[in-house]
């Protein structure tokens, strides 16, 4: 499904019932966060997912470098 603009995308986000009340200045770390990091690379890996993934938190080199290392821990890929 193609957005035609962000308030399109703004709106589906409404419709699927997401939080959108939070600006990016209110993201926090990797660290903070409940997400199950290591559990999502292995999931990717598991279906040969391929790509990037964004990082937008307040901490973004170190929240970048720690995915980065959780990424090859469980895919085995060497720099």
């Amino acid at each position: 499904m193609g957005f035609t603009s962000s308030k399109a995308s703004h709106n589906v986000l409404l419709d699927r019932e997401h939080d959108v009340t939070r600006m990016p200045t209110e993201w926090m770390s990797l660290a903070e966060a409940d997400l199950k990091l290591t559990d999502l690379f292995k999931a990717l890996t598991d279906f040969g997912c391929g790509g990037r993934i964004l990082c937008e938190s307040p901490i973004m080199e170190e929240d970048a470098l720690n995915m980065k290392k959780a990424w090859m821990k469980v895919s085995g890929e060497k720099e």
